[in-house]
C-alpha cells in the first residue's frame, strides 16, 4: 500500500483486560467505544533495551538485546467534557485497571468485505491531564498510555 496520512485515525477503548497477552478473540469481544477529538497521537511501538558487557580484557564494550518496551502513547485532544471516549478514558484512570485499546487505520480496500488496519493493545491510563492554554487556544488534554503487551495487528482488507 505504501506511506499514508494520518487523517482518519482513530482510537477505541475497549475497557478492562486481564490476560496477560490478549488474543485478536479476546480484545474484539469487548466493546469499543471511540476516544473523541484527538489531534495528535504520539509515537509507540517496541524499542529494545541493550544490556552491555565489558570484561577487563577487551577493549571493545559488547551489547546484547534484551527486553522491549512498547512505550507511553501520549495523546493529545480537544477536551470534550461529553465525550464517553473521554470520560472512559478518565474513568479507566481512577480505576487503575489495564484497559485493552484499539487503532484503527484509514486503509481499509475498496472491494466488498474490507475493513482497515487494527492494532489491538493494552495498557494503564497513567494520565489525564487538562492543557488550558491561552484565550486563543482550544482547551485541551493530554492523556499517556503505558502499553504493557505486544500489539495484535490486524491487517486491512
Amino acid at each position: 500500500m505504501g506511506v499514508k496520512t494520518s487523517a482518519g485515525l482513530k482510537l477505541f477503548i475497549l475497557g478492562e483486560i486481564e490476560t496477560k497477552e490478549p488474543t485478536k478473540t479476546e480484545y474484539e469481544a469487548l466493546t469499543p467505544i471511540e476516544v473523541g477529538e484527538i489531534v495528535n497521537f504520539g509515537e509507540y511501538g517496541d524499542e529494545i533495551t541493550m544490556t552491555e558487557h565489558l570484561p577487563l580484557s577487551a577493549s571493545r564494550k559488547q551489547k546484547f538485546p534484551g527486553s522491549a518496551d512498547a512505550g507511553d502513547l501520549q495523546l493529545q485532544l480537544g477536551n470534550d467534557f461529553e465525550d464517553e471516549g473521554q470520560a472512559a478514558m478518565k474513568a479507566a484512570r481512577d480505576s487503575r485497571q489495564r484497559t485493552a485499546f484499539l487503532i484503527q487505520h484509514n486503509d481499509a480496500g475498496s472491494g466488498s468485505p474490507s475493513s482497515p488496519t487494527m492494532e489491538y493493545f493494552a495498557g494503564f491510563i497513567s494520565s489525564f491531564r487538562q492543557s488550558p492554554g491561552g484565550a486563543d487556544d482550544i482547551l485541551s488534554a493530554t492523556t499517556t498510555i503505558a502499553i504493557n503487551t505486544d500489539f495484535v495487528v490486524v491487517e486491512a482488507v
